[in-house]
């Protein structure tokens, strides 16, 4: 995607790489905060069934835990650059600032 957001600005369309922008990080809110609230049914079904790890005598629920959380913070960002993004673009505020590729 980053390529493609790429060509577009190097062609001069900064409004629609903008709003490809917006888009793409609302996607990735709804993506993550869905993970993030389904995943509060399987943590309680592993806390209730006593899953283990099978190569570790571990309880499973406290990485599922922080796979949720994990998940949430990422929603929670995206949701932030989403709203970033939009008062941008709402003020006039766009970057037109191409990316230079620096070499070693």
């Amino acid at each position: 995607m980053s390529a493609f957001l790429q060509a577009l600005a190097a062609k001069g369309l900064h409004k629609i790489v903008a709003v490809l922008d917006i888009l793409v990080s609302f996607c990735i809110f709804l993506f993550c905060s869905s993970l993030m609230v389904t995943a509060w049914p399987t943590i309680q079904r592993s806390i209730i069934m006593n899953r283990k790890t099978e190569s570790l005598a571990m309880y499973l629920w406290p990485f599922q835990v922080a796979l949720m959380i994990g998940f949430g913070l990422m929603g929670l960002v995206a949701l932030i650059q989403a709203i970033e993004g939009v008062v941008a673009f709402w003020r006039g505020n766009i970057s037109t600032d191409s990316v230079r590729v620096t070499e070693i």
